[in-house]
């Protein structure tokens, strides 16, 4: 995450185990980065996600894009998630990216873009943080409110 990137582009990243000849899933990519998922998460979503980095003049940021396979409680699942997040999250934080930061606030807020809701927590004042929504069939989780917009305006319309 600390590679300069051309300005407003995302690039898609596949991490392949070499010794299986495979790549990652979500549930591999949580596992080698030691983030601890709520019951019943894999559950709900396909295996198979999108990781991504989105990169603007100032920063590169990481988020990824999961198809939801049963949407019945994957908002609540995520809501319920929020007490936790961050600390769940602090090892591939901590791994990729130069000046981890503790959140600003321990809640978690509402926002908007196209009338789809998302969540919010900010870590700093330059745009980075947790941010998730569901929005249609999938699952989008960034680290910036800049990379989710831009996401949503990617994702078909339902």
């Amino acid at each position: 995450l600390q590679q300069e990137e051309n300005q407003e582009q995302f690039s898609r990243i596949l991490i392949k185990n070499t010794s299986r000849n495979q790549f990652l899933g979500i549930k591999g990519f949580f596992e080698a980065f030691e983030v601890a998922v709520p019951d019943n998460f894999y559950d709900k979503i396909d295996n198979d996600f999108t990781l991504f980095v989105y990169a603007t003049s100032s920063e590169t940021r990481l988020g990824f894009v999961i198809k939801i396979n049963d949407k019945d409680g994957v908002a609540d699942l995520m809501k319920n998630w929020e007490k936790t997040m961050e600390k769940d999250f602090n090892t591939l934080f901590s791994k990729g990216l130069k000046n981890p930061q503790a959140a600003i606030s321990p809640i978690f807020k509402n926002a908007y873009f196209k009338k789809q809701l998302f969540r919010y927590q900010t870590f700093a004042k330059n745009d980075f943080g947790i941010c998730y929504g569901v929005v249609g069939d999938y699952l989008i989780f960034t680290t910036s409110g800049k990379s989710m917009l831009k996401i949503i305006d990617l994702i078909p319309s339902q």
